[in-house]
């Protein structure tokens, strides 16, 4: 009997080997698929990678920059997270990387790029790619975990990527990075059917990397946790035991620990920036309206440019996609009987139907307006009650949560249409064209080409001069580039990659108190009181971009102060010193012209 059971392990070893041999393949096409597929979608992106961006030149040239400064940090070795957070724009504040997403393992992820190319824009635009294309595998791997069908599963990773949701972000690359939340579900899912601790760990891993990456999908990805065991411990699949509990506690509080650092810069701003923290009325001018998920973007050549379905805008932009509804409609087919029966498939299914619904509840925002008056939604009371919700500016967001369990719905109903084909096609009823004209269409209404891009951008050998001469200048370590408005200060960040000084102008969600009235305050320059100010705030260096400033090369002809040194002038760039001796008294009729 020994020997019988210990040749049947071996045998049942040698089978699962076998399997995980031939699925490697597999995997690895579908991703290859879904690369080519973004590159396609995203083209012609690919042609000018080094000179421009998706969308705009705003948060995707701001997203490079925080790129390039977490591969620097990592280059430099320096891990101390006050190195990290405290970087060098928007001078003298600490902290300045918690404005933002910390975007810190898609910076690893894409980490080779950066080290052989140096370049932000290459970086960020190459990791939209992979994100895309992980967004599109994460799913294919939940739903294929979840339906057991390959095609099903490849086709929900389309629906989920390529939808109007994901185009109409574009531009915001962090929220592109939700393929740890979908994998957390997965490994749930694992957990939930073989009970093994690795797929509990790995979870609570996915959740933990998912929050190092984007802090709105991390809070998603708490709530979906936390609906996952509510939800299957009400239907008795999950069984809460002391040990359990205890074991979910002390989980609970190793990710806590983990994570504290991380928070505790966006705790530490909470409380000494009194911006820093969203409110009521910015949340409810961010909400989604229930016709919202009847738009889709622009470029949409059915919906948008055919039937006209579309509207310009980025928040406000949920269709899922005719297809997804219809068979997601399919998929719930004999919900109800099978929830009766207690079957797992249909448990699974009114789960995902569940999310759809409560997230599209919180998309709606804080509260209404119905007949007149203010009617509060649940957004409201999580607003109040619950952590990190107050971070969270712009509730129609939570329509990514709307479209993950309608894919994973469609996933199913798209099975169900398979297995009905393959029935048919025993019957010899023309299944095949049929299959292939639904095929067409359910692609052809999800196809949105081309993406918009930016206006190019120098990066790489291309940067300005004066970028290049100041990488090499060893003086000035504090610097201010005018003026300090409008779009051009991110374009001043971008550069900052380049040269690293510490620069007070800065670009993200946030501005800091002293960025109010700094436009004011330095728009005299080159005059004596403006030249104290920026002395007292640590400046030693002016970089004048006197193309930018009408009338200026007028303006700054002299006089202007003894301790003002023009030390570079290349093509209506100037760089200024200002670290001489104050000599409020004392002013010299210099010109720039001199």
């Amino acid at each position: 009997m020994l020997l019988l059971s210990t040749a049947a392990r071996t045998t049942r070893a040698k089978r699962e080997a076998l399997i995980r041999l031939r699925t490697v393949p597999l995997i690895a096409l579908v991703l290859l698929l879904y690369l080519v597929t973004v590159l396609m979608m995203t083209y012609p992106l690919v042609d000018q990678i080094d000179t421009r961006l998706p969308f705009d030149l705003g948060d995707p040239l701001y997203m490079g920059w925080v790129i390039s400064w977490n591969n620097q940090f990592l280059i430099n070795q320096d891990f101390s997270l006050s190195a990290l957070f405290d970087t060098n724009i928007y001078f003298p504040y600490k902290n300045t990387l918690a404005y933002s997403d910390l975007m810190l393992i898609p910076s690893i992820m894409i980490s080779p790029v950066f080290y052989l190319t140096r370049n932000p824009v290459v970086t960020v635009n190459s990791l939209l790619f992979l994100l895309l294309a992980l967004d599109a595998f994460a799913m294919f791997l939940l739903a294929k975990q979840l339906t057991k069908n390959t095609l099903a599963a490849i086709m929900a990773g389309f629906f989920y990527t390529f939808s109007a949701y994901h185009l109409a972000q574009i531009g915001h690359i962090q929220l592109h990075a939700d393929a740890f939340m979908l994998l957390m579900l997965m490994y749930l899912h694992k957990w939930l059917s073989d009970n093994k601790p690795k797929y509990m760990l790995l979870a609570a891993l996915m959740l933990f990397l998912e929050a190092l990456s984007s802090w709105y999908y991390a809070i998603y990805g708490g709530i979906l946790f936390l609906l996952f065991f509510g939800f299957f411990f009400i239907f008795k699949r999950i069984k809460i035991t002391r040990g359990g509990l205890i074991s979910f506690a002390i989980g609970a509080l190793v990710l806590a620990a983990l994570l504290y650092p991380f928070i505790h810069p966006y705790l530490t701003l909470h409380k000494t920036m009194p911006n820093f923290e969203r409110t009521v009325g910015e949340a409810s001018v961010y909400a989604a309206a229930p016709t919202d998920y009847l738009y889709t973007v622009e470029r949409n050549v059915f919906w948008g440019q055919l039937l006209g379905f579309s509207r310009p805008g980025v928040e406000n932009i949920l269709f899922p996609g005719l297809a997804v509804i219809l068979l997601a409609v399919a998929g719930l087919g004999g919900l109800l009987k099978s929830v009766k029966a207690k079957a797992k498939t249909g448990q699974i299914k009114l789960f995902y139907l569940i999310v759809s619904f409560i997230a599209f509840v919180y998309s709606l925002g804080p509260y209404k307006i119905i007949l007149g008056r203010k009617v509060p939604l649940p957004f409201f009371f999580a607003f109040h009650l619950l952590p990190g919700f107050k971070s969270m500016r712009v509730p129609a967001r939570f329509g990514l949560l709307v479209l993950l369990g309608l894919t994973i719905l469609a996933a199913f109903g798209m099975t169900r249409l398979l297995e009905f084909w393959q029935e048919k096609r025993k019957e010899g009823k023309r299944a095949d064209l049929i299959a292939v004209i639904v095929l067409a269409f359910v692609i052809f209404q999800q196809v949105s080409w081309s993406i918009p891009l930016s206006q190019p951008i120098a990066s790489g050998d291309q940067i300005p001069p004066i970028y290049k001469w100041l990488a090499k200048d060893t003086k000035s370590e504090v610097i201010i580039e005018l003026p300090p408005s409008g779009s051009e200060q991110v374009k001043y960040v971008h550069y900052s990659s380049y040269h690293s000084k510490q620069l007070v102008n800065g670009y993200s969600g946030y501005t800091p108190p002293l960025w109010a009235d700094l436009e004011s305050r330095v728009s005299e320059f080159p005059a004596i009181e403006t030249i104290e100010f920026l002395r007292e705030l640590g400046v030693d260096g002016v970089l004048v971009h006197s193309k930018l400033i009408p009338g200026s090369e007028k303006k700054l002809k002299g006089p202007w102060p003894k301790n003002v040194r023009l030390i570079k002038k290349v093509s209506g760039d100037y760089f200024f010193d200002i670290s001489g001796p104050p000599a409020k008294d004392q002013i010299m009729p210099t010109s720039l012209n001199e």
